[in-house]
């Protein structure tokens, strides 16, 4: 779950314009692509972490260390 949600957000920052890069089309002018985001990342962390939800999906928690090092 982790690993999906990490690529995703990559591609959508990376695949911003079909013309330039996604950082050289400004990060932040589409506010409903930032919100996606932001939803989906606290939701991923929400299945990892919050006792209920893991319960529900079955998931348990990543390392902090491990987590980290998936966003690089």
């Amino acid at each position: 779950m982790a690993t999906v949600v990490l690529m995703q957000t990559s591609n959508v920052v990376g695949r911003r314009s079909r013309r330039f890069s996604g950082t050289n089309a400004g990060q932040f002018r589409n506010k409903l692509i930032l919100l996606g985001l932001a939803v989906e990342i606290a939701f991923s962390r929400g299945i990892l972490y919050l006792p209920p939800l893991q319960e529900f999906r079955g998931t348990g928690p990543v390392n902090g260390h491990i987590y980290a090092l998936a966003w690089l």
